[in-house]
């Protein structure tokens, strides 16, 4: 379940009943949630993992998928693949798209604007770090290897910070990665914010004033938030809540 705003409503993606999509939206100042079925139950595969945000003047939804009765046409047979699901503001038509077919996905994607594309973030075959892109308007999605196999233990978390698109992630041993690319730019620059033992879930990246931020559980259930000024090799670490805080 993911919550954002997309023009000037709340909307809300969720894993519904059978593995159904579900999209809820409420206008903001009003008390009424309006409900969408952006995927069926029978459709073929079921959605996990959902993450919305507008790019653009759409509302969008990447999710995991999973076989569930027929192939989809042209993917053959199996599980784990990225499906992309867009609807125009205003508009009550949802259209799907194949990012990436089966075995290539394998946890749940997490999708923002950066610059003038949606980009798409997720964890790869072999605990690698993906990242596929398309520019508005396009129907053609690129796909890069961030981070080699063994480098990716949770479902990552990407936004544009700056000038740049920004990924973290949870290394090994509960490390906690972040990765950077000047928008325009094919090099990813690694830096680690916290050593081993320091990352016990997936983390949230966005950026607030002008610091990158990023918020994840810490040892023993604890909750710890991480900052840097953009431009600034330096990160700074608080505790937000003590251990026993975070039971998820």
């Amino acid at each position: 379940m993911q919550v954002a705003q997309v023009g000037s409503s709340s909307v809300i993606a969720v894993e519904g009943p059978g593995g159904s999509l579900l999209y809820y939206w409420q206008p903001i100042g009003s008390q009424q949630w309006n409900q969408e079925i952006v995927l069926r139950p029978g459709s073929g595969f079921t959605c996990s993992g959902p993450s919305v945000a507008q790019v653009g003047d759409s509302s969008v939804i990447a999710v995991q998928g999973n076989q569930a009765g027929p192939s989809m046409p042209g993917q053959g047979d199996g599980d784990n693949f990225l499906v992309f699901f867009w609807q125009p503001i205003g508009s009550q038509q949802w259209n799907q798209e194949s990012v990436a077919g089966y075995g290539t996905t394998f946890s749940a994607p997490s999708v923002a604007q950066v610059g003038n594309s949606t980009v798409i973030a997720v964890q790869g075959p072999g605990n690698s770090l993906q990242f596929h892109g398309q520019p508005i308007g396009s129907q053609v999605w690129t796909r890069e290897i961030v981070a080699d196999p063994g480098s990716a233990f949770s479902a990552p978390s990407v936004a544009q910070v700056g000038n740049s698109t920004v990924i973290a992630v949870e290394g090994p041993d509960g490390q906690l990665q972040f990765y950077w690319q000047p928008i325009g730019s094919q090099q990813w620059n690694p830096e680690v914010v916290a050593d081993p033992g320091w990352a016990f879930s997936a983390p949230s990246v966005a950026q607030v004033g002008n610091s990158s931020v990023i918020a994840v559980e810490g040892p023993d259930g604890s909750v710890l938030f991480y900052w840097q000024p953009i431009g600034s090799l330096q990160w700074n670490r608080e505790a937000v809540a003590p251990a026993g805080t975070d039971t998820e």
